[in-house]
């Protein structure tokens, strides 16, 4: 059996600048250091926690790990950038392979239903997408359909004059009045998008169901397509209980796409990884830094490649 001397290995993020550099990479050195030298039982169990570290959970962990080892056995004269050009391409296949056009096209007065927990990012995410349409010559329409959060509404009137878009100004306290308020302008303004806020409570998980249930049968009362999407936002710091919480909203309402928030932060990259592999659900969008611009459409090579 081959010497393995264990090293302190450095810090698994580095924070560089720039879109999908803003992502932490939280394989580089790590990897390195362990492809660096004839690999060793030691340093198979190093990187299956470096695995295990990044919320890749079990079943992707044991996948990967199963495939790294069969390579290794095939090809014993394999180098340090062979190991990792294996792992980028491995992990590239958890993507799907005939992947759309982003950002998505949506017919005229479409609705986006923006749905996940508070403090997730669901307000920013919306004015940061209402700048991107906006931008597109495309006339925005944000409505406040979080009529249960305290400032929800004027937190999104300050992004909606950011993102020089306009919002409606119901008095209603009932979700499903403003969503149809919110429709009904949008074909008298000859809006283009729609886009709408809602309640992020866990707590009172049969209220929500039956709230995000209502708010659903009245935008199809007014448009049978409606809603054209269901977006649902997930902070990428969260790990594992992002993904629990994603699970809880996917019972209640019929999630078609996904944001990745918080990406520029704490965040561990293995996220991306197992929404792909567990859910299915297409990550749509990918939330890289603070400012109204810092929304991207996701690129699944660019976001593999900014991982290392």
């Amino acid at each position: 059996m081959e010497v393995c001397n264990r090293k302190t290995v450095p810090p698994l993020f580095s924070l560089i600048k720039d879109k999908y550099k803003k992502i932490k990479k939280f394989f580089l050195h790590s990897l390195q250091d362990l492809f660096s030298k004839p690999m060793c039982p030691e340093q198979w169990e190093r990187l299956e926690e470096l695995l295990y570290m990044q919320d890749l959970g079990s079943n992707l962990v044991k996948e990967i790990m199963d495939g790294i080892l069969a390579y290794h056995r095939e090809f014993k004269e394999a180098k340090q950038a062979d190991y990792i050009r294996w792992m980028k391409t491995r992990m590239l296949t958890f993507f799907p392979t005939q992947r759309e056009p982003l950002p998505r096209v949506y017919p005229k007065r479409a609705l986006i239903l923006v749905v996940g927990v508070n403090g997730s990012g669901k307000t920013t995410t919306i004015g940061r997408l209402a700048n991107f349409y906006q931008k597109q010559n495309q006339k925005i329409l944000v409505a406040p359909a979080d009529t249960f959060r305290a400032a929800a509404k004027e937190q999104l009137a300050i992004w909606a004059k950011r993102a020089a878009v306009d919002m409606v100004e119901s008095p209603s306290k009932d979700p499903s009045g403003v969503i149809y308020e919110a429709l009904q302008k949008g074909v008298q303004g000859d809006y283009d998008l729609i886009i709408a806020d809602t309640a992020g409570r866990l707590d009172a998980k049969v209220e929500l169901m039956r709230e995000l249930e209502k708010v659903i049968r009245t935008a199809k009362k007014l448009n049978v397509e409606a809603p054209h999407e269901v977006l649902y936002i997930l902070d990428a710091t969260l790990g594992q209980n992002g993904l629990d919480q994603l699970k809880t909203f996917m019972q209640f309402c019929p999630v078609t796409g996904i944001c990745l928030t918080k990406m520029d932060g704490t965040a561990k990259g293995g996220v991306a990884l197992r929404v792909q592999k567990e859910l299915k659900i297409p990550i749509l969008w990918i939330g890289l830094g603070e400012g109204l611009e810092d929304l991207q459409p996701f690129d699944a090579n660019q976001y593999i490649e900014s991982l290392f």
